[in-house]
């Protein structure tokens, strides 16, 4: 039996939320309610980070808007009896690929 590889570090420092940070949805939705509050999560976060380099930039800080599309993936069969969508998130795979997508973030410093 082989040992389940480490998970990838996030990234040292992500900002926190703005505590006046409000979600809206403005086109579709997740495909499953379990992926609903993951696509809340990565757009929390990425606004965050915006807001904060713009702060770091000496830009005066204005409201920020984000665009996202996750495509699902890294799902399992979950236990029968789930009438959602018959899949569960895989979270080991969804954190690894959180880090990974916010440290592209805080690098391209497109705002």
């Amino acid at each position: 039996m082989s040992a389940t590889p480490p998970l990838p570090p996030l990234p040292a420092f992500l900002p926190p939320p703005h505590p006046s940070t409000t979600l809206l949805a403005l086109f579709g939705t997740p495909s499953s309610s379990a992926l609903q509050p993951i696509a809340e999560m990565y757009a929390t976060q990425i606004a965050a980070i915006v807001w904060h380099a713009l702060a770091l930039n000496g830009s005066p800080r204005k409201p920020v808007v984000v665009g996202l599309a996750l495509k699902p993936r890294a799902r399992r069969a979950a236990a029968a009896g789930n009438d959602d969508t018959g899949d569960e998130v895989d979270w080991e795979s969804e954190r690894a690929r959180f880090g990974q997508i916010m440290s592209l973030v805080m690098e391209c410093r497109v705002w």
